[in-house]
């Protein structure tokens, strides 16, 4: 991904975005930025020798050497130019800090809470902010749909397969309708599934507690299916957090 599309330039104001190297998943540099700035390092890593040297552009230059790309995390958005400073100084100053190189920054977080904001202008690698703000609305299909909200399941350690997949609360009989199965990921359609035969199979369940369920499946590559749904918007109504939804079922 080399620049964001114009949609996207009009929701993000000022940003603070971190480069991560893909191979062991480690921050090398935080930055402030806006329109494209985020894309601008691995272009000068690219010019032969007008950029100045720098550890940053060394770890570029090797990281495009191995045939890779650079990690590009959105860490906040929507931001005046003042607040990207101040949220730039505090993030640089963690992970410098003696104190907390030390200690790894191994955390073990006792919030409650998500942070203010987090889960509208929180982390977001390019590509998913992107696809936020660029996409469109999914309108009228005629597929019966089982749509899955994935934003508490889908981490880093797992696949879209598996955070979609399982454990759900849901109404087997209308779910086993289904042509598809979407993964929707803060608000926008990220993966595209189909059901084996077995469609969905409970879980085992301990006495007295609800029945889950989960199936297995493979991805769909069809492009005529990928155009109709990925990266789509889906829109619900105010208050609906329940992260199964259904269409034509």
């Amino acid at each position: 991904m080399k620049q964001f599309n114009p949609l996207t330039k009009q929701h993000l104001g000022y940003y603070v975005y971190a480069l991560v190297d893909p191979k062991d998943g480690k921050i090398f540099y935080i930055g402030k930025g806006h329109d494209d700035r985020v894309f601008a390092h691995a272009r000068d890593a690219l010019k032969p020798s007008d950029v100045t040297p720098s550890d940053k552009i060394e770890i570029i230059r090797r990281i495009i050497k191995r045939g890779e790309k650079v990690k590009c995390l959105i860490l906040r958005h929507g931001l005046r130019e003042h607040e990207a400073l101040i949220v730039e100084s505090v993030l640089i100053d963690l992970l410098t800090n003696k104190e907390t190189k030390q200690r790894k920054i191994d955390a073990k977080m006792t919030n409650l809470q998500c942070g203010h904001d987090m889960r509208e202008l929180g982390i977001r690698n390019a590509k998913e902010l992107d696809a936020q703000y660029s996409s469109t609305p999914l309108g009228n299909v005629n597929d019966k749909l089982v749509i899955i909200n994935i934003n508490r399941t889908y981490k880093a350690n797992i696949s879209i397969y598996d955070a979609t997949r399982k454990s759900w609360r849901l109404s087997k009989p209308r779910a086993d309708q289904a042509d598809y199965v979407l993964s929707e990921y803060q608000g926008v359609i990220r993966a595209v599934f189909k059901m084996d035969d077995k469609k969905w199979q409970p879980e085992p369940t301990p006495v007295g507690k609800p029945s889950r369920y989960f199936f297995t499946g493979y991805e769909v590559t069809d492009p005529a299916v990928l155009s109709m749904y990925m990266n789509k918007q889906i829109t619900k109504r105010h208050g609906d957090s329940y992260p199964i939804h259904y269409r034509n079922i």
